[in-house]
């Protein structure tokens, strides 16, 4: 995956979601004005309306549960 934040770029697996989530990780640590939701509360409202927002239709309905898992585990999961 040459940019792992670009839309086009399609995940497919574990190691690319994995991928996905540290490249934000390490642009929030890096280039914080790239972001408009610079708070939890924020980033997770942000989420939730492009979630509401977005044709889905090809999402799995156990990847539902498997994100909310990851979500909630991310809390307190070192």
């Amino acid at each position: 995956m040459s940019d792992p934040l670009s839309i086009e770029n399609q995940v497919v697996d574990r190691a690319g979601c994995v991928e996905v989530i540290a490249a934000l990780a390490r642009l929030y640590e890096n280039s914080l004005a790239e972001w408009q939701n610079h708070t939890i509360p924020e980033y997770l409202d942000g989420m939730a309306a492009w979630i509401r927002d977005a044709d889905l239709g090809r999402v799995e309905s156990s990847a539902w549960g498997f994100l909310a898992d990851a979500l909630r585990a991310a809390r307190v999961y070192e």
